[in-house]
């Protein structure tokens, strides 16, 4: 499809670019156009672009070391296929087919990775959009699992009102904490210090509810100790979706898409966790500076892994890993 991303204001990816800013964007993106049956990676090719959607529908498939079937999913408009987190094999991961005649962009991996590593203003601005991306898919997916009938575990109860609880500054050990999660490796100690600056430290007690299925978003927690439940309520049934401990993020995802949480999470036994509010994630992405970049990197990352993980799940293809879920 000849064109320039200055001309397409299909994709909200370009929305917000400067001109000069687009005009560096297309030195790696690509818009592209292929008719339903067109392969556009096979599993295990050496993995040197991604594509993003526009209209139309992708196959993902994979073939297991025996030769069987392994994962079968589609995905549609405003998802992005192709990429892969640190750590991954170099290959793709899947056969991508088009189902129908697809439009969208072609993002050339090598050169992306290259402004993402320069902490380019374009490369943070595509990399925001596509995670918002990434949120729509994964709450596809949540609520498609969660609509199945076959985990309910007991009557709703109703839930306690507001989050309360002991509410200070970090303690250093917590701050040391934030230092060995994997989540925060990128972060230099200055960083991390900084980070800090913006988080509260809260002592919760069992059987607080911190949120519930609903609620519009107000912050977005890491656990530092305790345990949390992760439920929903279908047909006036509770379903537990995942148990979450020490190390665990949750809540990011309903402040990157400002959509309401999707799940209840009460504190199962006494709990520490640090709390970014909502004015200080938004206050982080909108500085632009490479803190900010570091933390939608390492937010992407995790919702690559979430969504891989669901998409394994809703196959069958994978056990339960609580860092799917979705709050």
């Amino acid at each position: 499809m000849a064109g320039s991303v200055q001309s397409s204001r299909e994709v909200r990816a370009f929305d917000d670019l400067t001109a000069q800013e687009r005009a560096e964007v297309e030195t790696f993106v690509t818009p592209v156009a292929v008719k339903a049956g067109t392969v556009l990676f096979c599993q295990d090719m050496p993995q040197d672009r991604m594509y993003l959607l526009t209209s139309g529908r992708v196959g993902l498939s994979t073939t297991l070391t025996d030769g069987s079937q392994g994962l079968h999913v589609t995905v549609g408009p405003g998802e992005s296929i192709g990429e892969s987190a640190p750590g991954d094999s170099p290959g793709y991961l899947a056969t991508a087919r088009a189902i129908d005649d697809i439009a969208g962009y072609e993002i050339e991996l090598a050169r992306f990775h290259e402004l993402r590593r320069a902490y380019a203003t374009p490369a943070f601005k595509v990399l925001y959009r596509l995670a918002l991306g990434l949120c729509s898919a994964i709450r596809h997916l949540d609520s498609d699992i969660a609509s199945r009938p076959t985990k309910f575990t007991g009557p709703t109860q109703p839930p306690s009102t507001g989050m309360s609880g002991r509410v200070h500054g970090l303690s250093q050990d917590c701050v040391g904490f934030l230092r060995r999660m994997p989540f925060f490796e990128a972060f230099t100690d200055t960083e991390i210090n900084s980070l800090c600056h913006s988080m509260r430290q809260w002592e919760v007690a069992k059987d607080q509810t911190l949120f519930t299925e609903g609620d519009p978003a107000a912050s977005c927690f890491v656990m530092a100790r305790g345990q949390v439940e992760v439920t929903v309520e279908r047909g006036g049934h509770l379903m537990t979706l995942a148990d979450l401990g020490p190390g665990r993020i949750f809540g990011e995802i309903s402040l990157l898409d400002q959509g309401p949480r999707s799940a209840n999470c009460q504190v199962l036994k006494d709990a520490v966790l640090l709390e970014i509010g909502a004015g200080e994630f938004s206050r982080l992405f909108r500085e632009e500076s490479r803190l900010s970049f570091k933390l939608l990197e390492a937010v992407h990352w995790n919702l690559l892994a979430v969504h891989r993980a669901l998409l394994a799940e809703r196959t069958g293809k994978a056990s339960r890993d609580p860092s799917w879920v979705l709050v």
